[in-house]
């Protein structure tokens, strides 16, 4: 097939001329269709993992619809936990929980104006790890979690409707991801 091309191309503009635009065709297009392939897993692979976290969600009877929600808010108030659970692709999953979590957290979250910030965190100063750990721990795990997952992907537009059907709704950012990355504290005792 490609060289049905390059034969063809030879014909129309000369074979020193093809035989260029396949030398330089190969070396450029080559790396195209990699990063796009690469590109394709990923999206797949996190199109893969927001489908499972759903199903295992559901299983535990932790999945609402956007209308459960809604009366739940109505009935119960509580917070919406604004998870980042990876870095990059816009991935984000929407919690509901009727606890008041700012209040109960035995350290300060991410301070709430930070919420429209896309991911711009300075790993060197960044001191929500204790409340991400915490919050990962009560609320957002797979065995220990008691928040309902309502949206997953780009919840953010979510959100922001159920904010502006509900502005007393009190909610919280957690950058799950973040754990991974920086280290502990650690202490020179």
């Amino acid at each position: 097939m490609i060289l049905d091309w390059l034969d063809s191309l030879a014909l129309t503009i000369g074979p020193g001329w093809a035989c260029c635009v396949f030398a330089v065709a190969i070396p450029i297009g080559l790396p195209i269709c990699l990063v796009a392939i690469m590109g394709l897993f990923s999206f797949f692979g996190l199109v893969f993992e927001e489908w499972n976290c759903k199903r295992r969600m559901r299983q535990q009877g932790r999945l609402l619809s956007i209308d459960d929600v809604k009366r739940k808010i109505e009935a119960e108030k509580g917070t919406l936990i604004l998870e980042y659970p990876g870095l990059g692709w816009n991935v984000n999953r929407a919690w509901w929980t009727a606890d008041d979590v700012a209040a109960i957290a035995p350290m300060p979250p991410r301070s709430l104006d930070d919420l429209d910030d896309d991911l711009d965190v300075d790993l060197e100063d960044f001191d929500g790890r204790p409340f991400t750990e915490w919050a990962i721990a009560e609320y957002l795990s797979e065995r220990t979690g008691k928040a309902l997952l309502f949206s997953t992907w780009s919840s953010v537009g979510v959100t922001d409707l159920l904010l502006a059907e509900f502005p007393e709704l009190k909610k919280v950012r957690v950058d799950s991801q973040l754990v991974d990355f920086i280290p502990p504290e650690t202490s020179n005792t």
